[in-house]
């Protein structure tokens, strides 16, 4: 097993995590990893600036704030 260190998570994400846990009967590191192993194993997609964490990991990932807009 591997350890994973996520740094300047905001309070806000921390605090709605450790509910969603708590709804899910987990602890937070468990939700976490139900989390990523639910959305690596749909083919989901990640928001976020910092594509390079995501590179190998094989999930779409879209930066919001230079991905094109979608048109109508």
């Amino acid at each position: 097993m591997s350890t994973l260190t996520i740094r300047n998570l905001d309070e806000d994400v921390k605090a709605r995590l450790r509910v969603r846990a708590a709804e899910n009967g987990r602890s937070m590191e468990a939700e976490v990893r139900a989390i990523l192993r639910d959305s690596l194993a749909t083919g989901a997609a990640i928001a976020t600036r910092n594509a390079r964490d995501f590179e190998y990991t094989g999930v779409t990932v879209i930066d919001p704030w230079t991905a094109p807009l979608a048109s109508n």
